[in-house]
């Protein structure tokens, strides 16, 4: 599978992606497509968690 490239804010460009707060991290996740379960296990998150954090 092809990776994708996140584009993200000019103002966060320069910051390296494990420096991304987070909350900010799973919003680029769910922002690309990805469902709660693939994101989930990429980071590493409980389920039961996601949701809350990407709440806020």
């Amino acid at each position: 599978m092809k990776a994708k490239i996140i584009d993200l804010p000019k103002e966060k460009a320069g910051r390296p992606r494990s420096e991304l707060p987070r909350r900010e991290l799973l919003l680029s996740m769910r922002e690309r497509g990805l469902t709660l379960r693939e994101i989930s296990s990429r980071t590493g998150t409980p389920l039961s968690t996601l949701g809350d954090a990407l709440k806020g």
